[in-house]
Parts: C-alpha cells; structure tokens; sequence
C-alpha cells in the first residue's frame, strides 16, 4: 500500500496495482507497519486496516507505528503502548 494525496492534501492509499482502495479522506496518513497505519482524523490519531476499517478509534493526540505488536501513543498528557486491539499493555511514567 502506498500514500496518495488528492487535491485537498488528504490522504489515501493506493494498492500495488495502482488501484485507490483507500479514499483520501485522512487528514493524515503514515506507512502500513505489521499491517495497520495510523491516521488522523479531526485532530487525533487512530489506526485503520489494509481495507481501510478503523480498528482503533482517533483519540490519541500522538501515535506511532507497530512494532513487535505494540505501538507508542499520547493521549491527554499521558504515554502508553497499545496492543492491536488498542488495549493499554504499558503505562509509562
């Protein structure tokens, strides 16, 4: 998959092919890692799929890509990581 931006600047994603399977409607968009990217959405930051499904609804104010199954976000001040699932499994301090 790889970023498009359309003509208001929004992101999408394009396949292999060239085919549009993902409709710029991102704010903004990132690389698929471990097959989930994040995006934002009015202001905040959530993760979609390959099909473009939000699997992790937009409410972080920063995010990060997975790695090894887990991905860095800030929300309200506070710093985790989150599963694919968008579950908390560390609270950093």
């Amino acid at each position: 998959m790889c970023i498009v931006y359309g003509k208001d600047g929004k992101t999408g994603y394009v396949n292999k092919t060239g085919k549009l399977v993902i409709p710029t409607k991102y704010t903004e968009g990132y690389i698929f890692q471990e097959g989930l990217t994040y995006v934002k959405v009015k202001g905040k930051n959530g993760y979609i799929d390959k099909k473009g499904k939000m699997v992790i609804k937009p409410v972080y104010d920063k995010a990060s890509s997975f790695y090894n199954g887990l991905a860095y976000v800030e929300k309200n001040g506070k710093n985790y990581y989150i599963d694919k699932n968008g579950k908390i499994v560390i609270k950093l301090p």
